[in-house]
């Protein structure tokens, strides 16, 4: 209805308006990890606003997604109807879980705009999209021009940013933030860190390592970076890491990934050093305005997940309780989400096992950070050897949820992964020949008796092979990510535990093919590898032509 009357009235013209451009913050990294869910969430807020737009007489131009294009006759009427916006999906906010409530910028400008039969252009437009950029996470920006016409009009708090340089903008736009209330900071200590670390002489690293820690992706295409500003990466960096030390993993586990570690861990301690003096004093704010009781200790924090979780969760919840090691997992865990090491049973016993997995799956959107921060965890702690043990069954069952983006992706795109040097070792650490094989086993699902010949026929045929090692080696760095050469450690792993693994992970053929192309293109022994991934495809073929494991 909307688009047909804008269409039928407006169609082929100009006009003046002024425009109101929304954005979801983080919208990319929630899809990332619950894509059925974050849709659901961001078409009821798309919804509010809609109907709110009719009611201050505005008009829904187009749908981007995660936002919407809106133009109102009336500026005053476009500043209001973003205010009510903003305050009615704070007020939702506050009653839904934190991971049901989605936080949306708004840029607002008043300029001519063209519509013709599929879109709407004109510089004013691109001037609001740039505008909701510089807005806070629930926050809202406008341009000089709109703000001298609602001044008198509307009793707002506002705070003056400044003119800014907007991308692809030929004029410099003096800019406003509306302060929605005693929480806002008039004091521009954002502001203030996003300059300083504009100045910094390594301001392009920090940007590539805030980009891949918000979107869980390297990007070093220079045009891409530029269309997404510092502040913004930094909001949403603050959406999912809302304390210092959550901080602190995410930036480091991504350094981990990287060819060039040490340069970047010289950018951590440039981001970490003014980035901490914002989260204290958001901290501080906190504390002020929330009363100073103590938290039950043994309340289940369910930070980012949902009151129900879902069903996977309840299954990895089951695999492993049947592990044998519940106690040992559910204190790693803990302390891994928690950063608290728990020895108390009866605490333990009160923590909800799958809203646990679904905390640490929000918190860790990538496998590599998972893994990461599970081992750097062990480390610290003075049983090494046990929980190694215990980290290693922990991640394979883990996996199962980054399966999808992991094999889908490339496995050479991933930072650091240039080329893999046979003459490297990276064995399991602290950990026996025989505890690797159980690690290994336990992660892996439990088949049908069918099924399980399948895999032992094949296993069988593959023995036969004179290249049996290499084919270990590249299955199982396939399923590990580990690249082994010591052939008595390959022999303790069982080719049909092996088989059972990495069919796990590609559920079809194309994902096999592909997870396996992707690893031989990136050893430096790639034409030695071509056949044995070719014989892996034929071999491992007939798991996807096999009726019973696709029914």
């Amino acid at each position: 209805m909307e688009k047909d009357g804008l269409t039928s009235e407006l169609k082929g013209q100009r006009t003046l308006a002024t425009v109101v451009f929304t954005d979801c913050v983080g919208f990319s990294a929630r899809m990332s990890i619950n894509e059925d869910h974050t849709l659901d969430l961001i078409r009821r807020d798309l919804k509010l606003m809609k109907h709110l737009c009719e009611a201050y007489e505005g008009r829904v131009l187009k749908s981007t997604g995660d936002g919407l294009l809106m133009c109102f006759i009336s500026a005053v009427k476009a500043v209001e109807y973003a205010v009510e916006v903003q305050k009615k999906l704070a007020e939702n906010g506050n009653s839904l879980p934190s991971d049901d409530a989605l936080k949306h910028r708004i840029g607002i400008h008043l300029a001519d705009i063209f519509i013709n039969e599929t879109d709407v252009m004109g510089n004013g437009v691109n001037i609001a999209a740039r505008l909701q950029t510089l807005a806070d996470p629930g926050g809202i920006c406008i341009s000089q021009t709109v703000y001298d016409v609602v001044k008198a009009g509307l009793h707002m708090e506002t705070c003056y940013l400044g003119p800014r340089e907007l991308k692809n903008i030929r004029e410099v736009v003096s800019v406003y933030k509306i302060l929605l209330g005693p929480e806002a900071d008039p004091t521009g200590l954002f502001a203030e860190v996003v300059h300083r670390l504009k100045q910094n002489r390594n301001v392009a690293r920090i940007k590539k390592l805030l980009f891949y820690s918000c979107k869980s992706t390297w990007e070093s295409n220079q045009s891409v970076m530029e269309s997404f500003p510092l502040e913004t990466l930094l909001q949403e960096l603050l959406e999912v890491a809302p304390t210092a030390e959550r901080l602190r993993f995410f930036l480091d586990s991504a350094v981990r990934t990287l060819s060039k570690p040490a340069e970047y861990s010289m950018v951590v301690n440039d981001i970490m050093g003014e980035m901490t003096r914002l989260y204290e004093s958001l901290q501080s704010s906190r504390s002020k305005s929330t009363p100073s009781t103590p938290p039950d200790s043994s309340e289940t924090v369910a930070v980012g997940i949902r009151n129900k979780p879902d069903p996977i969760y309840e299954q990895i919840a089951q695999e492993l309780e049947q592990t044998g090691n519940l106690l040992r997992m559910k204190k790693l865990m803990f302390y891994v989400c928690r950063n608290r090491w728990e020895n108390d049973q009866n605490v333990l016993k009160e923590v909800d096992l799958p809203h646990l997995i679904g905390e640490m799956h929000y918190l860790f959107p990538t496998l590599e950070q998972l893994r990461a921060i599970v081992n750097e965890f062990v480390h610290t702690l003075s049983k090494q050897a046990e929980y190694t043990l215990v980290a290693n069954v922990l991640i394979g069952k883990l996996q199962k949820l980054y399966i999808n983006r992991r094999i889908a992706s490339s496995i050479h795109s991933i930072p650091g992964i240039s080329s893999i040097d046979e003459s490297v070792t990276t064995p399991f650490e602290d950990s026996d020949p025989q505890a690797q094989e159980s690690a290994f086993e336990s992660s892996a699902p439990t088949p049908e008796s069918q099924e399980q010949s399948i895999y032992s026929n094949i296993a069988n045929e593959l023995e036969s092979d004179p290249n049996l090692l290499r084919i270990k080696k590249l299955i199982l760095y396939v399923c590990k990510q580990t690249w082994e050469n010591d052939p008595n450690k390959l022999k303790t792993f069982k080719t049909d535990a092996l088989i059972q693994e990495i069919h796990g992970l590609a559920v079809t053929r194309g994902q096999l093919t592909s997870a396996l192309n992707t690893v031989v293109k990136s050893l430096n022994k790639r034409e030695e590898y071509v056949p044995i991934a070719q014989t892996l495809i034929k071999k491992l073929g007939k798991l996807y032509s096999s009726p019973r494991f696709h029914q």
